[in-house]
């Protein structure tokens, strides 16, 4: 007899995507990491792209008012919308990113924009509702499930965010290099998980996807090269550091991934 498989209305979703996040490697990134990347997050988004453009032409205001961006690292996509509301919040669980995007909204005049310091796992009851709640590519959390119920009660009427498509994929040379496994590659969860979590939670999300090839830190310097190593594989150890050095050195051309991800899908949903 074959054996009975779960139909769809059986399947936790939620659980299935922790258990992939862990599969994969996936580890909650401290603030410490965003703080260390503040100043040259803010540069690259300074120099243009059209992601803000693309992510602002999907988004609808009709009777909007307010705004909360979860994630908002330098607060570049709430500060471009700032006209058009009366109330914008930043929330992000990096100082120094918030320092950056208060900066910004100095820069603009934008009185009606306040930062609050949190995280995704902290305690949201005093946060305030808004009309319109985004999470622009802050959504790398490990419990997904959490975290999409979170932003929906955040939001009066209107959600967007975008999730990825695909994942980058490490240079086995460099792993290799680190004297740690290369193991067969398990790609991290995508947007594949939010769009099954939406319907158990009965909301209807609306699927696009913005194209924004994601490229590494122009050919690195040793120390940025080094850090977005940590980022992406955790903190590597003294002798790990030496090894990736010396790997770097033999390897100045060398990428730290072989693939990278191309798109992003752009989610959303009604919450009334």
């Amino acid at each position: 007899m074959s054996e009975e498989r779960p139909i769809i209305t059986e399947l936790d979703f939620g659980r299935m995507y922790r258990d992939h996040q862990t599969r994969a490697g996936g580890w909650a990134k401290p603030p410490e990491f965003w703080d260390a990347r503040a100043t040259a997050f803010d540069a690259r988004v300074r120099a243009g792209g059209s992601y803000i453009e693309s992510f602002i032409s999907r988004m609808d205001f009709s009777d909007c008012h307010s705004l909360i961006d979860i994630g908002c690292g330098n607060g570049a996509l709430p500060l471009a919308m700032a006209s058009r509301f009366e109330k914008i919040v930043g929330v992000d669980y990096s100082p120094a990113m918030l320092d950056v995007a208060r900066q910004r909204a100095a820069e603009a005049g934008a009185s009606n924009f306040s930062a609050v310091l949190r995280a995704w796992e902290d305690d949201w009851s005093d946060l305030p509702v808004c009309d319109i709640a985004i999470a622009s590519r802050s959504t790398g959390v490990m419990d997904l499930e959490a975290a999409l119920r979170k932003i929906d009660r955040q939001a009066r009427m209107r959600v967007y965010l975008t999730a990825p498509v695909g994942w980058r994929v490490v240079n086995p040379a460099v792993l290799k290099a680190l004297g740690r496994e290369v193991a067969p590659t398990v790609d991290k969860p995508d947007y594949i998980y939010f769009m099954n979590l939406l319907y158990r939670m009965n909301r209807m999300p609306r699927l696009d996807f913005i194209a924004h090839p994601r490229v590494e830190e122009p050919k690195a310097d040793w120390e940025s090269f080094h850090r977005n190593a940590s980022f992406f594989l955790g903190p590597l150890s003294e002798a790990e550091s030496v090894r990736l050095r010396g790997w770097r050195e033999a390897n100045p051309e060398g990428p730290l991934f072989t693939r990278d991800q191309e798109h992003w899908a752009f989610i959303s949903w009604s919450t009334c």
